[in-house]
């Protein structure tokens, strides 16, 4: 039988979730109306504990305004933003090094499409192609 646990987490300083997407890996990313997106990692707890462990990993800021979409790559080393700022950011995980323990993401790639309020992206195998759709009605296709 299935048991559902409910967490609460303040995700986002208590500011509304506007999207979560889950990676295999146990990977959670969410974006928020406070401009931020965050990276979850989740774990099973023991049999006798029960349910699931959610730790916060790190931020990823550099969006000007509420961040509606945010979506892992396949493998789960990059991840596409997009915001309100008409912005889509590919972030891509740094690699570990000794002096800095704490995982880190940096954008590699900015897109910036004519239309503010960027409300969906579309995921390819490499996020380096894809689509964005505006509230005005408009359709970016990159690639």
């Amino acid at each position: 039988a299935m048991r559902i646990h409910t967490h609460f987490i303040a995700w986002h300083d208590k500011e509304p979730v506007l999207s979560v997407d889950t990676h295999p890996s146990g990977r959670i990313v969410t974006a928020g109306a406070d401009k931020d997106v965050k990276i979850w990692q989740t774990h099973l707890r023991e049999e006798a504990e029960g349910g699931v462990e959610v730790t916060f990993v790190c931020s990823l800021s550099g969006h000007t305004k509420a961040v509606n979409v945010a979506r892992f790559s396949p493998s789960g080393t990059m991840v596409a933003t997009a915001a309100d700022d008409g912005v889509i950011l590919v972030w891509k995980q740094v690699p570990a090094r000794s002096d800095r323990p704490e995982e880190t993401w940096r954008s590699f790639q900015i897109l910036r499409q004519f239309s503010p309020h960027v409300s969906v992206a579309a995921r390819p195998a490499d996020l380096l192609q894809g689509s964005s759709l505006g509230c005005e009605r408009s359709l970016l296709v990159f690639g």
